[in-house]
């Protein structure tokens, strides 16, 4: 995630909604936040029945 636009997002309460939105269309068998050298990282989990590719 990259910080100015999650920060911005934060600010404007946005963010929430966002990840939201995507957590639903996905349906993650797990999700996890931290950080990663510095850096806002998620790790999603879930299953690819299928590829779009």
């Amino acid at each position: 995630m990259d910080t100015q636009m999650s920060n911005e997002a934060i600010r404007q309460g946005t963010l929430e909604e966002t990840l939201g939105k995507a957590m639903s269309a996905i349906r993650p068998e797990a999700a996890y936040f931290t950080t990663e050298n510095g850096c806002r990282t998620a790790y999603v989990f879930f299953d690819l029945a299928e590829s779009a590719g």
